[in-house]
């Protein structure tokens, strides 16, 4: 249970519910078109961080199969506590679970953490290619840093792009992946106690349902297709 692989026909059946087709690229959608030596070195650049891009372009399709696979074995977590308990207690968390569910979840989680890593990390990845691309000369590459600079560069890419960030899944996912990098990880209960000057609150940690979290992990796919559909034109 613990360490389970889904099987050939799982993965298809999985993977088919993401365009994955598209995710993917080539030195044709990126290549610059002149033929200065400046030209030919920012190509020989551009395929190596398209190599790269490639190697992370498959950890998200992983990545996303495998903790679909994992949502799909059931983790009943729509009700994650009842106050009182069962017996008694003043909260219950995971009232629904049975011990496999645990097993379930933390491999869920598992998997939610790498794909988060892997999705940005991407988006990222497309920023180093663009600021070759279109000579931007940014110092500390991000997606989110690169795509203002497009403005002048390329007017109509720069809007499409922009929508990326402001679309309301991006900006979830960048606080999920936020949150599990330097917070509380949100697929596990937060702190129960809230202090607010000297006085101390206690209730239900903050949490975040699985389905929340698949649901968007499906949109943030969808957003990173959209992404490479604008770039490729």
């Amino acid at each position: 249970m613990l360490f389970e692989y889904p099987s050939k026909d799982d993965w298809n059946e999985l993977i088919s519910s993401i365009p994955y087709e598209k995710l993917a690229v080539s030195i044709g959608d990126f290549k610059k078109k002149g033929d200065s030596l400046n030209d030919f070195v920012g190509n020989l650049q551009i395929e190596t961080w398209l190599e790269h891009l490639g190697h992370r372009l498959f950890d998200v399709q992983k990545s996303y199969v495998m903790l679909m696979y994992y949502y799909e074995k059931g983790i009943p977590d729509d009700e994650w506590f009842i106050s009182p308990g069962k017996r008694g207690e003043s909260i219950e968390y995971f009232p629904h679970f049975e011990k496999r569910h645990h097993l379930i979840k933390r491999q869920f989680d598992y998997y939610v953490d790498v794909f988060y890593y892997k999705i940005f990390s991407a988006w990222d990845n497309i920023g180093h290619v663009l600021n070759l691309a279109y000579d931007l000369g940014i110092k500390r590459v991000s997606f989110k840093c690169v795509v203002p600079k497009l403005k002048t560069s390329n007017a109509g890419l720069h809007g499409r792009l922009h929508s990326i960030l402001e679309d309301d899944n991006f900006t979830k996912a960048s606080d999920l992946r936020n949150t599990v990098t330097h917070n509380y990880l949100p697929s596990q209960v937060g702190s129960a106690v809230t202090r607010r000057g000297d006085t101390v609150f206690f209730g239900a940690g903050d949490y975040i349902p699985s389905k929340v979290i698949k649901d968007n992990a499906a949109e943030t796919v969808n957003l990173l297709v959209k992404t490479l559909d604008y770039i490729k034109g």
